[in-house]
């Protein structure tokens, strides 16, 4: 193999018998305006792409592009496939393979096949696939100890917090962008 460097030893390409390579510098001048960070409710949230508008730049070209919008569809809809499977971690075998054992609890089984998870699941797994991020909330009986449902926020309006104590902040992005 042979390996071509520039005058301050930085590798441009190798050459050998069956492959080619090159490297590529790339310069990407950093704007000294441009803030990652915005203040809402006195907690700073990062900005979800340069200009915090990834998502509705996502949605414009996804929705004028009718093979990506079919595709990223038929991608959930393969991704739900029959549904979930509960199981339990019962152990590991002598190869350190995860053991796992069916969960037959007819409220567990109900709760998974019912309609308010099924439509969170193709939710949150619609953002995830379009634009990379889902955000669940958990809706908890008074007592504290059992899920009633799993609702998804659209990850349209939601950003994520610099301090990991208040992780998200939900809300109206597109009418605060100057």
């Amino acid at each position: 193999m042979e390996i071509v460097f520039n005058n301050s030893g930085t590798p441009l390409l190798f050459l050998s018998n069956i492959t080619y390579g090159q490297t590529i510098k790339i310069n990407k001048q950093v704007n000294e305006e441009l803030v990652s960070v915005f203040s809402h409710n006195q907690v700073e949230y990062a900005y979800w792409g340069d200009d915090n508008r990834y998502p509705e730049r996502a949605n414009d070209i996804i929705g004028k592009t009718g093979v990506l919008s079919t595709g990223l569809n038929y991608k959930c809809r393969c991704c739900y496939g029959q549904g979930v499977l509960p199981a339990k971690l019962v152990g590991t075998d002598e190869n350190s393979k995860a053991i796992y054992e069916p969960v037959n609890n007819r409220e567990v089984l109900n709760y998974l096949r019912g309609y308010s998870f099924r439509n969170y699941h193709t939710t949150a797994f619609r953002d995830l696939i379009k634009l990379g991020n889902c955000f669940p909330v958990f809706v908890f009986d008074q007592t504290g100890e059992k899920i009633l449902r799993v609702n998804a926020i659209n990850a349209r309006h939601c950003r994520l917090s610099t301090d990991k104590t208040k992780l998200v902040v939900f809300g109206n992005f597109a009418c605060r962008y100057p």
